[in-house]
């Protein structure tokens, strides 16, 4: 059976919004190059379904395995695939040098000069470049409005290859998040910025640019959670692009029961479909370690009110509706399994 990673993912990729790059921070008020509405028809209506669901994917990385597995990476970074929680937590480790190096001065709100070189994971294979600005150097920690640049060269990440950059600018935190492994209870919000941001598994690949505000952390109940949302998000992988606008996901998984839970909404540009719909969570995504989903509803809204509905059967079949005319009224059901949905 297909991971729920590859159903449910379809890196954040999606996180790559189109913003344009530089000091780190949020894109503002940009919806990207989202195009006119498609009708959505009985005929469509699968492979809308299906880029919608595997918008998640874009969301959360190029990475395959199980929802558990997603949400697993804000602890275990052993996962060997790019996945931007992943990422984000390995760069604080970065940003301890980067703050150091700021310490020595005496101003407030330096920003890293000259410019920082390291090799990547494997010696001369690529190189990261980094600068950034601390916000507050009377904190031995980081502090909120710390920003961090990265430039990659050719450098390679648990096998993977990225190139451009990735701006990370620290929103808020709490807990202990620069212990290494980082333990519960934590929080942290970043907001991403990519720039001709890519990723090569020597297969295919992936090419972003775009915002994202992205919270990771475990609560006293031990559940880990992950939210991404932002005003635009450009992703390009095999010639195909998808953009996203005014998106949001979140993810949760419990620690001991393995349930996970997932909701989403926003506006999805299909360039396979040529044109856009916009989608919501109607009732929750639910399920069980590297399963599919076993509930859940979405509502996928297309032009002159054309629509198709979601409903989870099980972990294994579903059933779209479709109301092609836009009376309000589904004239149409098609039964699909999450198998198909996810190819």
């Amino acid at each position: 059976m297909e991971d729920t990673r590859t159903l449910f993912i379809a890196m954040f990729v999606v996180i790559t919004l189109a913003a344009c790059g530089g000091g780190g921070g949020v894109a503002g008020g940009d919806d990207g190059d989202i195009g006119a509405a498609i009708n959505i028809t009985e005929d469509n209506a699968v492979p809308v379904t299906a880029a919608v669901v595997g918008s998640v994917d874009v969301v959360q990385g190029l990475s395959e395995g199980g929802t558990g597995g997603v949400i697993g990476v804000v602890t275990d970074t052993a996962s060997g695939e790019f996945n931007i929680g992943d990422f984000v937590l390995q760069q604080l480790d970065r940003f301890a040098m980067v703050r150091e190096q700021a310490l020595a001065s005496s101003a407030v709100g330096v920003a890293i000069s000259p410019p920082i070189t390291e090799d990547c994971d494997n010696v001369g294979l690529g190189t990261i470049t980094i600068t950034g600005d601390v916000a507050d150097q009377t904190l031995t920690t980081i502090a909120v409005g710390d920003i961090l640049v990265l430039t990659m060269n050719n450098c390679e990440l648990d096998g993977l290859v990225a190139n451009g950059e990735f701006d990370m600018t620290i929103v808020s935190f709490s807990g202990n998040i620069n212990s290494v492994p980082v333990f519960p209870p934590y929080s942290l919000t970043v907001a991403v910025v990519l720039t001709d941001f890519t990723i090569n598994d020597g297969l295919t690949t992936f090419e972003g640019d775009g915002d994202m505000t992205l919270t990771l952390g475990v609560n006293e109940g031990n559940t880990m959670f992950m939210t991404a949302s932002g005003n635009a998000l450009t992703a390009t992988e095999s010639g195909v692009t998808t953009t996203l606008a005014n998106y949001l996901y979140e993810l949760t998984e419990n620690v001991f029961t393995l349930v996970y839970t997932l909701d989403m909404s926003g506006e999805l540009d299909i360039g396979a479909l040529g044109g856009s719909v916009t989608f919501d969570t109607v009732e929750t995504f639910s399920g069980f370690a590297d399963e599919f989903p076993s509930s859940g509803v979405l509502l996928i809204e297309g032009a002159a009110g054309s629509q198709c509905q979601l409903t989870v059967i099980d972990s294994v079949s579903v059933f779209i509706e479709v109301d092609a005319n836009g009376d309000g009224t589904f004239e149409a059901t098609i039964n699909e399994t999450w198998e198909n949905l996810t190819i």
